[in-house]
């Protein structure tokens, strides 16, 4: 196939034509915000968590935390945070998610 015909490519053309943004832009700001660095880190430890690398993910969240300390504004991140570091650490795999998403939701 053409590179320049592909799907992607003629959907990026047409939108371009029409003078609306990509939806990418949304996503380019989303990872420039202050918090960016302590989402990156919260949805690492997810991945290794699902992933049953229990060692990998306290060292992310470990990460989260220095990211979180630096922005220094979202408590409420910093302690879904603490608690699923908890239950990693206890072999609560389940508990340790949903902590991970409400500092994941918290961080939006």
């Amino acid at each position: 196939m053409n590179e320049a015909a592909t799907p992607w490519n003629v959907a990026a053309a047409l939108v371009a034509s029409q003078g609306r943004p990509a939806a990418e832009p949304a996503r380019a700001a989303l990872l420039h915000a202050p918090h960016a660095p302590a989402r990156e880190a919260v949805e690492h430890a997810r991945v290794e968590l699902y992933c049953d690398h229990d060692e990998a993910a306290l060292r992310a969240l470990r990460d989260a935390r220095g990211a979180l300390r630096d922005a220094g504004d979202a408590p409420n991140a910093a302690l879904a945070v603490e608690e699923a570091a908890w239950h990693i650490r206890r072999h609560h795999p389940g508990e340790a998610q949903a902590a991970l998403r409400h500092a994941h939701d918290a961080l939006e």
